[in-house]
């Protein structure tokens, strides 16, 4: 597992494998019963479990980092409230075309991540356009 941490002059052990979505390190590890977030199973591997109803804090706020020195388990509330990203307004515009991300033109998958309705009924067309082809 060594071999996929760079650390870093600010003291972070970044994890060079593969990512989630959000930044964090993600890592398959049987001895932890497997998949796990790369920054939970380093803390995991030197202090144990996190306990129950509590989650880690990055304290250095680099999500990549899995140096147990610079996470601290905390509820949930805390963890919101310590947040940078707490009231950042939502993105307003369409990523992939500028399309405004209002009204009828945004929706909330099951995984509660928006996305332009526009776009994404282009793509079926696109689809099915190559679908019939």
């Amino acid at each position: 597992m060594t071999s996929r941490i760079n650390v870093i002059p600010s003291g972070c052990w970044e994890w060079t494998g593969s990512r989630n979505a959000h930044g964090y390190g993600t890592l398959k590890l049987s001895v932890l019963g497997g998949h796990r977030l790369a920054h939970v199973a380093m803390w995991e591997l030197t202090n144990g479990p996190v306990q129950a109803g509590h989650e880690l804090d990055h304290l250095c706020r680099n999500p990549p980092c899995c140096n147990p020195d610079h996470l601290e388990p905390v509820t949930h509330a805390i963890n919101m409230a310590r947040s940078p990203v707490v009231g950042r307004h939502p993105r307003t515009t369409c990523l992939r075309s500028g399309h405004p991300l209002t009204g009828e033109n945004v929706r909330v998958n099951s995984a509660g991540k928006r996305f332009c309705v526009t776009c994404r009924r282009n793509r079926q067309r696109e689809r099915r356009a190559a679908a019939s082809q």
